[in-house]
């Protein structure tokens, strides 16, 4: 049984980012850019370059490039971090919450249709065993 739910799980993720990323591209964001974007929305304004690097699930790097792309667009802005020379902050411009915007109505469509028929207990049960696997996995790095 562990080994199916595990096999579902890890497969289930996948599909749903897949779907992710296809709504992206049919709003002509590459998903890199899109997920940056939606997270540093979630994140709030003055969002760390790391923290949003480890939100999007990807290395410092990669996040740079992507985000001198963003900037050059004129979708964010970064500044430096008053306390830490070395760190630099994100916020989205005007044009990059309005994309913001549509992304976040279109994953509402997308969640409302793969999850029509699921009810709110159901929805509820699932969300404790997902926490509850992210805890031992969190203790399991040693809290990282």
């Amino acid at each position: 049984m562990e080994r199916l739910f595990a096999t579902q799980f890890a497969n289930l993720s996948r599909q749903w980012r897949l779907l992710g990323d296809q709504v992206l591209s049919r709003l002509n964001l590459s998903s890199s850019s899109g997920w940056c974007l939606l997270y540093m929305e979630r994140l709030g304004e003055g969002a760390c370059q790391s923290d949003l690097a480890r939100a999007v699930g990807v290395r410092e790097p990669t996040l740079v490039r992507t985000l001198n792309s963003l900037e050059q667009a004129k979708l964010i802005e970064r500044f430096p971090h008053p306390l830490d020379a070395r760190a630099k902050l994100t916020r989205l411009t005007v044009s990059g919450k309005r994309i913001v915007q549509e992304v976040e109505d279109c994953l509402r469509e997308l969640r409302q249709e793969l999850l029509a028929g699921v009810s709110d207990e159901d929805l509820a049960a699932a969300l404790r065993v997902y926490e509850n696997i992210e805890g031992v996995m969190t203790n399991r790095r040693g809290g990282s």
